[in-house]
């Protein structure tokens, strides 16, 4: 989820939660009891966003069926710019 969204406000108060990384682009929870909440070096704090493997990509969406009035499935092709 946003870094600075109010659900990662909410999460951060949460005591059955934990933090386990954040960068610019996200924040990462996982339950305080699960092993990914206990491992060393836990929370991952990052100034700078991860590269993006889409950045110079081309992205292409093909609707492909109506499941109902509101959802619409779609085909996600990606042409990254390092392949």
């Amino acid at each position: 989820m946003p870094p600075d969204s109010t659900a990662s406000r909410f999460m951060s108060g949460e005591p059955r939660w934990r933090l386990i990384h954040r960068d610019r682009v996200a924040a990462l929870f996982a339950r305080a009891d699960s092993p990914a909440a206990q491992l060393a070096g836990v929370p991952i704090l990052r100034e700078g966003a991860p590269p993006s493997f889409f950045l110079g990509a081309t992205l292409r969406f093909k609707p492909q069926r109506a499941d109902g009035p509101r959802t619409v499935r779609v085909q996600v092709e990606a042409r990254s710019a390092f392949t």
